[in-house]
């Protein structure tokens, strides 16, 4: 598990990833409220769809309620993994144990009735069918055009190092801008796309802004969901302020910074004078 919070702006975000299914509610409920004490401005982002039906069948409570209490704990929008591909074909095959394409649904239906924004992810690069890539990015579409509340999608590629897929090969550069500008195209109901140059590298992400991203996240400190460390060399992965600024100059785009929401910050001639 993990918090992150960051210092750059007042208006913060902070991300808490993973739980543990032996932990009662009350627990994530003090996490939040520690969150929102530290910094009673940052947007606190947390707890993914699998997380929260996690949460609430341990505490023998329906979703619903178990947002309500999230929500007054401090809880100001939900990440947007554990959808994985949706399909039924591969979370069979992969994750038979992860909620259903149908459950993942039907819980961001709740998140959005309980008036939570929400990203959205898709894994892909693994056993999924290029139909079955498609089928993922309408199924967000119908999920937005009933619900509005997605703020972006942040298409992540597959890497099967040190995995039980290790025979697969590496994701490509072209495999991730394509992904990019294919759900651009498609979701035209949603605002923003996201390349994550953690997993894409920074070179690629670069150039999907020119490909549909519109972002290519922050300055992150370590990121140890792909690469743990000590693992093919990777131990911390971070960019400066100045140096993303930088990227995306280079790139031909104005670096502007956003919260948790997508609200606009500052851009960089605006702070510097």
């Amino acid at each position: 598990m993990s918090i992150t919070i960051e210092p750059l702006s007042p208006f913060v975000g902070a991300e808490i990833c993973g739980i543990d299914p032996r932990l009662p509610l009350d627990y994530y409920l003090d996490l939040l409220r520690a969150a929102k004490r530290a910094r009673p401005d940052a947007c606190v982002k947390a707890f993914t769809a699998v997380e929260i039906d996690q949460i609430a069948r341990v505490a023998g409570r329906t979703v619903p309620k178990t947002l309500e209490l999230l929500m007054e704990a401090g809880l100001g929008a939900v990440p947007g993994g554990g959808a994985e591909v949706l399909s039924d074909r591969v979370h069979g095959l992969l994750h038979p144990n992860k909620l259903t394409p149908s459950q993942w649904i039907g819980i961001s239906r709740q998140v959005a009735a309980a008036g939570l924004p929400q990203y959205a992810t898709m894994l892909f690069g693994h056993v999924e069918t290029a139909e079955e890539r498609v089928d993922h990015l309408l199924a967000l579409r119908a999920l937005q055009d009933e619900t509005g509340h997605l703020l972006a999608l942040t298409p992540l590629a597959f890497h099967p190092e040190g995995t039980y897929l290790s025979h697969l090969p590496a994701p490509t550069g072209m495999d991730d801008l394509r992904m990019a500008a294919v759900s651009r195209a498609l979701l035209d109901n949603v605002a923003h796309i996201k390349s994550f140059w953690v997993m894409s590298t920074v070179q690629v992400s670069q150039i999907s802004l020119w490909y549909g991203a519109d972002d290519i996240d922050g300055t992150v400190q370590e990121y140890e969901i792909t690469f743990p460390e000590g693992r093919l060399g990777h131990t911390s992965q971070s960019l400066s302020r100045t140096e993303l600024e930088a990227l995306i100059i280079e790139a031909g785009r104005m670096p502007v910074e956003r919260d948790t929401l997508y609200r606009p910050v500052a851009p960089v001639e605006a702070r510097n004078g």
